[in-house]
């Protein structure tokens, strides 16, 4: 089983409200349903096969198509046709039975199409045909997490660490099964492990900075935030939440910035349209470094502390334990 006590002794979550005092300085206004995380699914490899006559499913009879190919049935999966998908899917695997991926593709397109107990049994029976299948471990976690199981979500992700401890993806998605648990530190760890490994991974500085937000600890969320808008600022969900840490600090005009970045990446997003309304034209709080560049370059030195392992981030936590008394309360949403 996966060894979780590798963990830091120190979590990075102390690390930042050391190295930065929380603020508070905007009004009364809730916007907790403001944020967003993101995990992406990975792209799909898509095993040889030899191709079959087309076979077009009906959408409402019921009827399992025969003779599909794997490619006609990826083929609808690509162009979004997941309830097509499904069906040509479950053609597929009845004359493919023991094909881990034509499960895995079932598993994907059920999940798509919103069939949750559909994509956990198809998962499930890729997994009995190749326990270490990894693509079939990731994406069933991420079902089991969505489905309320993230105790059984959690048991897929140690197998995933136990394999590869050296996994960037799979330390993000331990934070997503930790934070679904309840765990918000351990939560808070595994996304800096995953940093450790990939100091580029956008989604989990954008995670990391969403639970930050939701714990109420927004100035701690800044910097992370900054930087994933700096790798990857025309993705209008990392911009939104960055303009939620930013409002909560009182940094209003550089919120209002984020908030038409993200409508600039996205005009149909509608929390970043609200968002702007609350914030356009109100003057700063005084005294709040609102330098993004900055606070960006303080993230990425917090976290290089992580990848130089535990005795340079006690140490860096050492150093600043003074300035912790007063700076763990945190704000109520």
């Amino acid at each position: 089983m996966f060894d979780q006590s590798r963990r830091f002794t120190v979590t990075g979550a102390t690390l930042l409200a050391c190295a930065l005092p929380l603020v508070f300085g905007c009004g009364s206004q809730s916007v907790k349903k403001d944020v967003s995380s993101k995990d992406p699914v990975p792209s799909v490899t898509t095993p040889a096969t030899s191709v079959d006559s087309p076979v077009t499913p009906s959408s409402d009879d019921g009827v399992v198509p025969v003779n599909v190919s794997f490619k006609e049935a990826h083929a609808a999966y690509s162009r979004g046709a997941y309830g097509d998908a499904v069906k040509l899917f479950k053609g597929y695997t009845t004359s493919h039975s023991q094909n881990a991926w034509g499960y895995y593709m079932l598993g994907l397109s059920s999940w798509k199409s919103g069939d949750l107990a559909g994509a956990e049994a198809a998962f499930n029976t890729a997994l009995t045909l190749e326990p270490a299948h990894e693509r079939s471990l990731f994406n069933s976690a991420r079902v089991l997490i969505e489905d309320g199981k993230a105790d059984e979500a959690l048991a897929r992700v140690e197998q995933i660490l136990t394999a590869d401890p050296a996994s960037g993806e799979g330390y993000r998605l331990l934070g997503r099964t930790q934070y679904a648990l309840g765990h918000v530190d351990e939560a808070i760890e595994a996304y800096h492990q995953a940093l450790a490994i990939d100091v580029n991974d956008v989604w989990a500085m954008n995670n990391l900075g969403l639970i930050l937000i939701q714990q109420g600890r927004f100035e701690e969320a800044v910097p992370a935030l900054s930087r994933a808008v700096e790798l990857k600022g025309t993705l209008a969900v990392i911009q939104n939440n960055l303009g939620v840490a930013l409002e909560r600090t009182g940094r209003f005009t550089a919120a209002t910035a984020a908030y038409e970045a993200a409508l600039a990446a996205d005009s149909s997003y509608g929390k970043a349209q609200v968002a702007l309304g609350r914030v356009t034209g109100r003057p700063d709080v005084t005294g709040v470094e609102s330098d993004l560049a900055a606070l960006s370059v303080t993230f990425q030195n917090v976290e290089q502390t992580w990848k130089n392992g535990p005795d340079s981030t006690s140490t860096v936590a050492q150093q600043n334990v003074d300035t912790m008394a007063g700076d763990t309360e945190q704000a109520k949403q």
